[in-house]
């Protein structure tokens, strides 16, 4: 099996290309940022968290797999994840950036190809498209699944809260060394004051949860949007913003 760097330097003398409308040395550039820093991945101004979720864990803990569907995708239109063949149609390999978009070359190759090619009943063409980017747990722990993640929990829910309790529980499984996905409303991540009425985002824990009793505030760090940060919220808070979480090994 190549390396990481053996794909980038496919990637950098490789002739075809699927997607018209996106440089290469645009994805060479970007591939090796997200192999130095997995953070960097940023769904943007896109509802693509899920499938950002996903590929910074793979970037993190299989960066081999990741590369090679990063370089397989744009020259073929076509990629593998273990079992996952992911193949998006034509008009989402045609997409050109305009002004307004802020989502990279890369992670439009990778995020929304798998996204746009999941879909049963709509395209993701677009960064505005945001339903056709919304990633449902089911998908996402089977998209961990079929590439090659095992011990697969997913103790989430689409209506009603989850505890402090499951936080602490996510919490170890990171220390277990799994990669955790959080399903949360993003309310949670603005000092929130009231609870949420639905789920809207994944972010993926990146420390140990740690309870502190004086302020009675979960503390914790994610990732997401292409970068990472500390989250400080009092629990009675974080219970109504939270709707539970996956998990999954790299071993």
């Amino acid at each position: 099996m190549k390396t990481a760097q053996e794909w980038v330097t496919e990637l950098t003398n490789g002739k075809d290309q699927a997607w018209p409308n996106i440089k290469r040395a645009e994805m060479v550039s970007g591939l090796k940022a997200r192999l130095a820093k997995p953070s960097v991945i940023d769904q943007a101004n896109t509802s693509l968290c899920g499938p950002a979720s996903l590929m910074y864990c793979l970037a993190t803990a299989k960066d081999a797999v990741y590369a090679q569907y990063v370089v397989e995708l744009y020259q073929t239109g076509k990629a593998t994840l273990g079992k996952l063949t992911v193949q998006p149609g034509s008009s989402c390999k045609r997409y050109a950036a305009t002004a307004g978009d802020r989502i990279h070359p890369v992670d439009w190759v990778t995020l929304a190809g798998l996204r746009d090619s999941e879909n049963d009943s709509f395209d993701y063409d677009t960064p505005s498209a945001e339903v056709g980017g919304i990633t449902m747990p089911g998908d996402l722990i089977d998209w961990f699944k079929d590439s090659g993640f095992s011990k697969d929990t997913n103790k989430t829910n689409l209506v009603f809260n989850k505890w402090h309790e499951d936080l602490v529980e996510a919490g170890s499984k990171y220390l277990q060394g799994h990669s955790v996905c959080l399903f949360i409303n993003a309310n949670m991540l603005n000092s929130p004051k009231e609870g949420s009425a639905f789920p809207d985002h994944w972010v993926v824990l990146a420390s140990p949860v740690k309870t502190v009793a004086r302020t009675a505030c979960a503390e914790f760090t994610i990732f997401t949007w292409g970068g990472t940060r500390d989250v400080s919220i009092r629990v009675e808070y974080l219970s109504k913003n939270f709707y539970g979480y996956i998990s999954s090994s790299s071993s």
